[in-house]
């Protein structure tokens, strides 16, 4: 860690996560569950179990404390991973939160993968900063601590269909773009309803259960 003051806060940030989704989960059937790693290992900082297989996967987490102080507040279009951590197999996630934990952001560290690796300085606490190969991606998600039944359907989507990149996210692109390659959680109601109530629609199953998943917050 580039900030070891910060650590104390930084494992604060992650329970207080974990605490809130794994309340979430429970009320949705509790098939996933976060857990922290308690053991300090350097390498991950916790999993995502699926309950019925006993499958899992590791994932890294940072609070933010520059560049993302809350809610679409991030300054830059893609998010950006080091590469030590990419390379990891065993980890198949990265997630920021936002420095007033209200907010996160989560990419897929297959999606990071498509991307070359770039020489990126970092800042340290001691200010003398260190340059390490880093990966960027623009398909990463935003979601509110507010929506944590969001992340409990992509974490759920992951693990029954065997994916582990962007599309958990239920990407859709509709013909004059109004949406292109946006998360079904992102669209409007109205043309949810468009797309839940068109026989022809692809969309059309995504839309049922986004309009159902808001109906039953």
């Amino acid at each position: 860690m580039y900030h070891p003051t910060k650590y104390e806060e930084h494992n604060k940030a992650l329970k207080n996560l974990i605490d809130k989704f794994n309340k979430t989960a429970n009320r949705l059937g509790g098939l996933v569950e976060m857990y922290f790693q308690e053991h300090e290992n350097y390498r991950d900082d916790g999993g995502v179990i699926y309950k019925q297989t006993n499958e899992k996967f590791l994932y890294d987490f940072e609070k933010r404390h520059q560049y993302y102080a809350s809610c679409q507040d991030f300054v830059y279009r893609s998010l950006g991973q080091f590469e030590r951590k990419i390379k990891k197999e065993e980890i198949r996630l990265s997630i920021q939160c936002s420095s007033d934990e209200k907010c996160l952001m989560l990419a897929w560290h297959n999606d990071y993968q498509k991307e070359k690796a770039e020489k990126i300085k970092s800042s340290t606490e001691d200010g003398k900063g260190e340059t390490n190969p880093k990966r960027f991606t623009t398909d990463f998600i935003e979601i509110s601590y507010n929506d944590m039944d969001i992340l409990y359907d992509i974490f759920l989507s992951a693990f029954q269909q065997k994916t582990f990149d962007k599309c958990t996210f239920n990407l859709i692109t509709t013909p004059k773009k109004k949406y292109e390659n946006t998360p079904i959680y992102y669209v409007e109601c109205n043309d949810l309803i468009e797309l839940a109530t068109n026989k022809d629609d692809t969309y059309k199953k995504i839309a049922k259960q986004e309009l159902q998943r808001r109906c039953c917050k």
